[in-house]
């Protein structure tokens, strides 16, 4: 008789099947931002390059085309840099998300055996030889052989 204790159980389980979705959607990026690409430095690139071409078109000699390539590599390693560090704060992000979730998922497992070790405790069987639990109380009667006569009964102090 679980006196509704099944549907309670139910949305027990229902909300650990949630948190265990959100737990695995959540490190694979359905929930999370979008990544960002490279896409947002080509313009940057361009931008380089240009430059480039127009102080390349006004230097005259090998020594002040020599500065302009090294303004052009200058510039490029600062977009490089620029990437590489949005990439590195992108994947930490994404280790916090990971983090978070993997300890959204250990809490619902912890959850969902918890609920199972307390389902377990109530269908233990009582004790009947039957081994399926009966709602009668089970009572101990005296063999008669422990049975005082009433004049003992009298003379006998009460163990306790």
């Amino acid at each position: 008789m679980d006196n509704g204790f099944a549907p309670r159980r139910f949305f027990v389980y229902l909300g650990i099947a949630l948190i265990a979705l959100i737990a695995i959607a959540a490190p694979l990026g359905l929930l999370g931002p979008t990544k960002t690409g490279t896409s947002g430095y080509t313009s940057a690139v361009k931008s380089a390059l240009a430059d480039a071409t127009a102080n390349n078109a006004t230097s005259d000699g090998a020594p002040q085309q020599a500065v302009v390539n090294g303004w052009l590599a200058r510039d490029l390693m600062e977009i490089q840099i620029n990437q590489n560090n949005d990439q590195i704060k992108q994947n930490n992000d994404e280790l916090v998300l990971l983090h978070l979730s993997l300890t959204v998922l250990l809490a619902a497992l912890l959850a969902i055996v918890i609920a199972g070790t307390a389902a377990a405790k109530a269908k233990r069987p009582g004790r009947g030889t039957s081994g399926v639990e009966d709602d009668t109380p089970t009572t101990v009667t005296p063999t008669p052989t422990a049975m005082a006569t009433p004049a003992e009964a009298r003379t006998r102090e009460p163990s306790f």
